[in-house]
């Protein structure tokens, strides 16, 4: 069996280290066990799950926006950016 691959464009590796570590951790465990379902299913099954961009799929963990593609031949998660959410103001209903 191929071992899945995590891949972090430059761009997205220099957003990840600006994140304070405990978000750092999340986003890479949340991508290490997107891998491992990857490795387990169908790649494309679970990715018909996945909400898709113009660019490939998102996720969201932690308030960042995930930006990604993936190589199903190669089962290779591809990140290409991040994206900080901004938090509900507090005069806005968060319901």
């Amino acid at each position: 069996m191929r071992r899945s691959r995590i891949f972090i464009a430059q761009s997205a590796e220099f957003q990840l280290k600006r994140l304070p570590q405990d978000s750092r951790l999340h986003i890479e465990t949340h991508l290490e066990n997107l891998v491992l379902v990857l490795e387990q299913d169908a790649p494309e099954a679970v990715l018909a799950r996945l909400p898709r961009e113009d660019e490939g799929f998102t996720t969201n963990v932690g308030g960042v926006r995930i930006y990604f593609s993936v190589d199903t031949s190669l089962r290779a998660l591809t990140v290409q950016r991040l994206e900080v959410l901004e938090p509900p103001r507090r005069d806005e209903p968060t319901g």
